[in-house]
């Protein structure tokens, strides 16, 4: 009876790590030093958004210069040219797939009508696209999309890359991260846990 206690304890901290990794400051509103007026550009290497590095040229952080799908905060990916931004995710539950949604738009003022990012997570990574036709900084016609990945470890780096060579770049929002196929579901495991006590309890009282 102890090893099967000792089983659905393990089972549910399993469950409990797969449900507790997620996004560090997905909409980009943690900060003190938040951009004054529409946008700040931030360069290679800057960590100035809580929980994110800034890689590639630049990134623009979108204060009211445009619509933001959540928050008063979103991403320009391509600030004075193709930017990216990163962050390591960490509570991972290896061989658990987890899904990534964000919102995705895009720069409607001027480049490319349809803009490009990828996403990727550790060895895994895809391709997303943003039509901007029709699109004005006040209506952004933010859509979410959702990248699906399996974790090979416990951290694993998280990164938005634009494809826009210019500056105007597909727009990132509302980043956010759940675990689709847990090795063991949270509930399965508490009813499996709760079996076992009560199993446990009927022995001690027959004995």
């Amino acid at each position: 009876m102890k090893s099967i206690l000792s089983c659905a304890l393990v089972l549910c901290v399993a469950a409990a790590s797969a449900q507790g990794a997620s996004v560090v400051n997905g909409s980009f509103e943690q900060d003190a030093a938040l951009p004054v007026g529409g946008f700040a550009n931030l360069g290679n290497g800057s960590t100035a958004i809580t929980g994110w590095t800034v890689g590639g040229s630049s990134v623009d952080w979108i204060g009211t210069y445009w619509q933001n799908a959540d928050g008063n905060r979103s991403l320009d990916l391509s600030g004075g040219g193709a930017g990216a931004i990163s962050q390591v995710l960490t509570g991972l539950s290896v061989g658990t797939t987890y899904a990534l949604s964000f919102a995705l738009s895009g720069n409607p003022t001027s480049g490319n009508r349809v803009k490009s990012l990828s996403v990727s997570v550790g060895n895994e990574a895809g391709g997303y696209t943003y039509d901007v036709t029709g699109n004005t900084l006040g209506n952004m016609n933010w859509v979410t999309e959702t990248f699906n990945f399996t974790a090979d470890a416990t951290s694993e780096t998280l990164t938005f890359t634009s494809n826009e060579p210019n500056a105007y770049g597909p727009a990132l929002d509302d980043v956010r991260l759940s675990a689709v196929d847990a090795p063991v579901p949270l509930p399965a495991a508490v009813w499996l846990l709760g079996g076992a006590i009560g199993g446990l309890g009927m022995l001690r009282r027959r004995g």
